[in-house]
């Protein structure tokens, strides 16, 4: 009876049905002894195995839980004769309690765990199904815990004086989901299902990530939240680790590529995190400057590794979004090792972070471009102008200083393809306007790294005409002149900011030759 009514959905009917089948088996205990109650051991697993079903089934339907509860409470046919007779030849001590109405979502899926587990002991033998579905409910716990922990993970984060009893109440929870996720690694590696333990394992990561996040902030709260390293390191290091197991699990993508993807994502996130940690937050107390370098690229490359920017699949994107940051973290993290070295310095591992640096931007502002970000994108050509120009101290000629100060001009002039997008954004006045501030202070940039060119390059060929030993270009000094002169007009107050900076560029790019 307890198949037929969860067939039909009634729940708490079916969970009637299952208590009824337990007392009456412990009845048969009490009368005939073990030898006796063995012979319905197998039947009561299957009702087991049921009464595990329809707590989930609860779980998964928890608003209409009130409809459950009464027909639980509503007596079955000849539900009342089984009763007095159960009563009669038994008493309290002797009944199972197993079944009963669940308060919450996380009674319901315990009660599911005790269900399960006993079907398993009175089945006797090794049940897959039985086995998949109380590793799916470990699974679902152990998730369950992970949530609320994530939820105190935040109050702390929003407000730093509920942090001591909140992390005490994370840490907790913590436990909790790792105890659980574990049972349900062990039973799926029990019947060999690769996908589902590689997806536990990458759960367990996900639980490490957030232990590590958590223990962050509690760094910060003690004061010593400067630099990266000790339990913080140690619950990421963690989670990288679940996340190459899950992978070692799965042996190849056509193991399940859904999972694949979603692992290899959640390691590639996770590597990218700490490599953005060890460069904003760099244990330099513990380390040198150069091995926190190293420590930086080897795992910011390792997080590219992981994104797959050719494929096409819903994920693409994200991935060359990331690859993106990426880059644009390696640029800046080259470019700023390179302006650590003297102007007289020409070492060639100073030349090769010039190289790295610049072609980190531009792989990076080539994603950008892709994606459509057009501020990210910008920034990172400034920036790599930025780099070039950095050598205008060291160059000992004003002819050598002006072929570099055009090849910085070059340089900024490539934003030209996406200012000609934000000519229509700006018209838009549905775009975002936040986003807007942000891509307009991006183009104000521009303007003034253009007018801030063209002045030098102006104050150059004044000094070039005077010294004695050159003879002036009056044709170049002339045009270079009159594209200041268009400069200046250009201001980024304008309500027409972008299209007057796209007319700019658009001179300028003509007028490029007689520079």
């Amino acid at each position: 009876m307890s198949e037929v009514y969860f067939n039909k959905k009634h729940l708490g009917k079916t969970l009637k049905c299952v208590k009824r089948a337990m007392n009456c088996h412990s009845m048969v205990l009490c009368l005939g002894g073990q030898e006796e109650a063995r012979t319905g051991q197998a039947v009561l697993g299957f009702a087991l195995g049921v009464a595990g079903d329809c707590y989930m089934a609860c779980v998964a339907n928890w608003d209409s839980m009130p409809v459950y509860q009464e027909q639980y409470n509503t007596a079955l046919p000849a539900g009342s004769g089984i009763a007095r007779e159960v009563e009669r030849y038994t008493t309290e001590l002797d009944r199972d309690w197993t079944i009963k109405q669940p308060r919450d979502i996380r009674e319901a899926m315990e009660l599911a765990i005790k269900c399960y587990s006993r079907a398993l002991e009175l089945m006797g033998t090794k049940d897959i199904s039985l086995v998949k579905r109380l590793a799916n409910v470990e699974n679902e716990l152990g998730v369950f815990y992970m949530n609320q922990a994530t939820a105190l993970v935040q109050k702390i984060s929003d407000n730093q004086e509920l942090a001591v009893t909140a992390m005490a109440g994370a840490q907790d929870l913590f436990n909790y989901s790792r105890k659980y996720l574990n049972q349900g690694i062990a039973k799926f590696e029990s019947i060999s299902d690769l996908a589902n333990t590689a997806l536990l394992l990458s759960n367990s990561g996900r639980l490490s990530r957030l232990a590590g996040h958590a223990a962050g902030l509690q760094s910060g709260q003690d004061g010593d939240g400067a630099e990266y390293g000790g339990e913080e390191a140690a619950h990421y290091k963690a989670a990288v680790e679940y996340y190459h197991q899950a992978l070692a699990v799965l042996g190849s993508k056509k193991t399940s590529s859904q999972i694949w993807d979603t692992v290899s994502w959640e390691l590639s996130s996770t590597l990218f995190t700490v490599g953005t940690l060890l460069q904003d937050h760099a244990p330099l107390t513990t380390q040198s400057r150069d091995e926190v370098e190293k420590a930086v690229t080897e795992h910011m490359s390792q997080a590219l590794k992981y994104c797959d920017t050719e494929s096409v699949s819903p994920r693409q994107c994200m991935y060359q979004t990331r690859a993106a940051v990426i880059h644009h973290r390696l640029a800046s993290l080259y470019h700023h090792s390179y302006r650590c070295y003297a102007q007289e310095d020409n070492t060639n591992r100073k030349r090769k972070l010039k190289q790295l640096s610049e072609l980190h931007y531009v792989k990076a502002s080539q994603l950008f471009l892709v994606v459509d970000r057009p501020a990210e994108f910008i920034r990172t050509v400034l920036e790599r102008a930025g780099l070039v120009e950095a050598q205008l101290p060291a160059m000992k000629g004003e002819g050598a200083r002006y072929k570099l100060l055009l090849q910085v001009l070059d340089i900024v002039l490539e934003t030209g393809v996406v200012v000609a997008k934000l000519v229509e954004k700006e018209d838009d006045e549905m775009s975002d306007k936040e986003e807007w501030e942000e891509e307009k202070k991006m183009l104000e940039t521009v303007v003034q790294r253009i007018q801030f060119i063209l002045l030098s390059m102006v104050k150059l060929g004044n000094a070039t005409g005077k010294s004695k030993k050159t003879k002036p270009d009056r044709k170049s000094s002339g045009s270079v002149k009159d594209s200041y002169a268009a400069a200046l007009k250009c201001s980024g107050k304008s309500p027409t900011l972008a299209r007057d900076l796209y007319s700019l560029i658009s001179k300028l790019g003509e007028d490029r030759g007689a520079m």
